[in-house]
């Protein structure tokens, strides 16, 4: 009888992993089709609001708060500021990464990526 419960308790259990697996890639394909599409958005405007002519803030790139936050502590309140250091480091990406690890405090190599693959996909584009 116990097997029985055991052997109940066990499929039971696999087919709640299951489901909370399926649910969680689930949720992280939505994540990263967001975050892709936020991504293409920064990259498809330029560095004002097109209806109101206002600078864009840093809070509308595609990244963390912390990420931003960061950003906000040395001085960087709006994207062009972003983008001016980007050219100031001559669009080397290595520079760059050095820039944002070292004197930004930005740690984490997949973060770094993400904000100078768009800052050089933006500047691709619009420089």
């Amino acid at each position: 009888m116990q097997n029985t419960m055991s052997a109940t308790n066990g499929a039971n259990r696999n087919r709640f992993d299951a489901a909370a697996a399926f649910r969680a890639e689930e949720a992280a394909g939505e994540q990263e089709h967001w975050d892709s599409q936020k991504q293409k958005d920064f990259i498809d405007r330029g560095i004002t609001n097109r209806v109101t002519g206002e600078k864009v803030l840093i809070t509308a790139l595609p990244v963390e708060k912390v990420t931003g936050e960061k950003l906000k502590d040395h001085g960087f309140y709006y994207v062009h500021q972003l983008i001016g250091q980007y050219m100031v480091n001559s669009m080397d990406d290595e520079a760059t990464s050095y820039w944002l690890e070292n004197e930004i405090g930005i740690k984490r190599p997949d973060l770094r990526e993400l904000l100078i693959g768009m800052m050089r996909k933006w500047c691709d584009q619009h420089v």
